[in-house]
């Protein structure tokens, strides 16, 4: 029971951060990247704290704090290596080689951070 009561609440903040930012149409399209992009886009205004930049040296640090994270091994981010500039995480953990490691982590575009947050920028 208090699962499938967390389930619906994350339901709703989804919700309401998607109509938020005005993109709830794009859940009802046939596009997957549409969708894809509508959802990560909602996932980052939730999370923004747990964003981390790509470094010069080529590895991620976090927005908060400016610690170093490394994306899990079993994450997709690390066996495709197909990242982008900024990335979201959800959770972290020790790693297993030391460091702190990433899980559940999405490429996000750069724009939606100052869209999202123009007060952090300035």
């Amino acid at each position: 029971f208090i699962a499938l009561k967390r389930c619906v609440e994350v339901r709703n903040q989804l919700s309401f951060f998607l109509r938020r930012y005005g993109k709830i149409d794009a859940l009802g399209s046939t596009i997957p990247e549409e969708r894809s992009k509508a959802v990560r886009r909602c996932v980052t205004a939730g999370f923004f704290f747990n964003v981390a930049k790509l470094a010069n040296d080529g590895k991620f640090y976090t927005l908060r704090g400016h610690h170093m994270v490394t994306p899990s091994q079993l994450s997709v981010l690390h066996s495709h290596g197909d990242s982008s500039e900024y990335i979201v995480f959800g959770e972290t953990c020790d790693g297993t080689r030391g460091g702190i490691e990433i899980r559940h982590c999405s490429n996000v575009d750069a724009r939606w951070l100052h869209e999202l947050a123009p007060h952090y920028w300035n």
